[in-house]
């Protein structure tokens, strides 16, 4: 009967021997999880803050590409201006020109008239 008791109470003692590693086990596993978990949250909120100050710089680099934009605009309407005035000065000096042409042969021509008579 002894015998048995002790068989009895080996066998017990092995399987809460086990039943303590499985539960060592069991502890590991979590607290590897949990620090996964943490490194895991922590590297998302690296992240997000990472894309809030990547949403802020585009939001800058927004208004500069705009404001660019608008002073091209701006250079490209006085640009067209002074082509239109260049061209309606070009325009003036050839008919200034046109008119001196005729001057001069005016008065080469009354030049010569007067010298006929």
């Amino acid at each position: 009967m002894e015998t048995t008791k002790n068989r009895i109470i080996l066998i017990l003692l092995i399987f809460s021997v086990t039943l303590l590693i499985f539960n060592i086990n069991s502890c590991n596993a979590v607290k590897s999880r949990a620090k996964n978990l943490d490194q895991e949250q922590a590297l998302r909120m690296n992240l997000e803050e990472r894309i809030m100050s990547l949403d802020v710089e585009v939001s800058k680099l927004k208004e500069i590409l705009n404001k660019t934009n608008q002073d091209f605009d701006a250079t490209k309407k006085l640009l067209a201006d002074q082509q239109l005035l260049n061209d309606n000065l070009k325009e003036q000096l050839q008919k200034t020109k046109d008119v001196k042409e005729a001057l001069e042969d005016n008065l080469t021509n009354s030049g010569k008239v007067s010298k006929k008579r």
